[in-house]
């Protein structure tokens, strides 16, 4: 709430908090690896949320800046197929509300796509990392949330953590509105 309230944006590609400076209709897509509106997350969750695909299933996903490690639920592993390599390591985290939970480290492969307003691009960014397989969902919704159009909204099912974030050189731009990485061909372009 903190930075949509006070209109910053975190820049994992320089590693700094600055207020934004970005217009929406002046940052092409095309310039992009990976484009997010969070419009729909603070909309409906009051989270900055992002899709996450695997095969023709999405879900939910965080982008959380205070996780130390990205999380996803048991149940989304199997019930959507994702390819999933379990580690020989369990422990036990603290998740959202700071309750204790077991945890498997598992490396998750995933996808993630570009949005556009409704749209979703078929521009796809495939991903392998480690992850901490809980046997619940990080964040369930009050009963009873639902969409524009009447239908319960799901569960946030993953969060993606600031190490992943700041690897991937995302930008979280509270003030526009928008999650991004510019791709390197655009970054250059603005440095001549």
């Amino acid at each position: 709430r903190f930075f949509l309230k006070h209109q910053l944006v975190v820049d994992y590609s320089d590693f700094s908090v600055h207020t934004s400076a970005v217009c929406p209709e002046n940052l092409s897509v095309s310039d992009c690896d990976f484009f997010v509106p969070m419009g729909l997350g603070f909309d409906y969750y009051g989270l900055p949320v992002l899709p996450i695909i695997q095969g023709e299933n999405q879900i939910v996903t965080m982008a959380d800046t205070g996780a130390s490690f990205n999380i996803i639920a048991k149940q989304t592993v199997n019930d959507n197929g994702f390819e999933c390599h379990y580690l020989e390591e369990t422990d036990s985290i603290s998740g959202i509300g700071g309750t204790e939970t077991e945890a498997e480290d598992a490396i998750v492969s995933f996808k993630l796509m570009t949005l556009t307003g409704d749209e979703v691009s078929a521009a796809e960014i495939s991903r392998r990392c480690q992850f901490k397989v809980t046997p619940h969902y990080p964040y369930t919704l009050p009963q009873g949330r639902c969409d524009k159009n009447g239908y319960p909204l799901p569960p946030v099912e993953a969060i993606v953590s600031s190490p992943f974030m700041a690897k991937e050189g995302w930008i979280l731009d509270f003030g526009a509105g928008i999650i991004y990485r510019r791709k390197q061909s655009a970054l250059l372009k603005e440095a001549v």
